[in-house]
């Protein structure tokens, strides 16, 4: 928060040069931050293909855009009268990536589990993709808090408006593009096959991840 604050002055006092820096140095963090949304963007890439990893990076910057907009719009003056409510989506977002890690892992430990790369795009629709890449961002805790450090000098009115939107484009930017290259690159004939050949030790894993990750948002609110 203390960089962001720092870098925010520096920018409305050196120009557009330190404003753009500042904004690009914050958008390669929220894109580079591993998390739970970069786990599923991995999974279905591998399991599904290049349509399905491009769709989950959309529904990761949809959210990304959501959040962004409540967040300059005020979102962090409600939080402070009702803190209880960032507990709330705290459980929610757990909940979430427990089933979705449950699911990994139970379909991964299916005796009759063997990968079908055309069959299961061809079964699970691309716009699940956008869904499941929408929920684990927009209700991942760890991503509203980053970006209410970030806005959170911006949004106390010391900045004008234009300066808060020119931000959040930025970052939504540099997260769209680096998830969506991302998934292009992943989602090459080289990885997948690699991936079709250990896709139950894979899929155990990623959805231990996803797991992994539900657990240290659960053990947060009663930390």
């Amino acid at each position: 928060m203390y960089y962001s604050h720092f870098m925010t002055k520096k920018a409305m006092e050196g120009g557009s040069v330190m404003f753009l820096i500042d904004a690009v140095i914050i958008g390669l963090v929220a894109a580079f931050l591993p998390g739970p949304d970069f786990v599923l963007l991995v999974k279905n890439s591998l399991q599904y293909g290049r349509r399905h990893g491009i769709y989950t990076a959309l529904g990761v910057s949809a959210a990304v855009l959501i959040q962004i907009f409540i967040i300059i719009s005020g979102f962090s003056i409600v939080i402070q009268k009702f803190p209880f409510l960032l507990d709330v989506i705290r459980a929610a977002g757990s909940s979430y990536l427990i089933y979705l890690g449950y699911t990994a892992v139970r379909g991964a430990s299916r005796p009759d589990n063997k990968i079908n790369a055309t069959a299961s795009a061809r079964h699970f629709p691309a716009k699940s993709s956008f869904y499941k890449g929408f929920m684990c961002n927009f209700f991942n805790p760890n991503s509203i808090l980053f970006f209410l450090s970030v806005f959170s000098q911006l949004v106390e009115g010391s900045v004008p408006m234009l300066v808060n939107w020119m931000y959040g484009g930025v970052i939504l930017t540099l997260v769209a593009g680096f998830y969506t290259l991302f998934a292009v690159g992943i989602s090459q004939k080289t990885c997948r096959t690699i991936y079709i050949k250990y896709s139950r030790s894979i899929e155990r894993s990623l959805g231990a991840v996803l797991i992994g990750f539900a657990l240290t948002i659960a053990y947060s609110i009663f930390a």
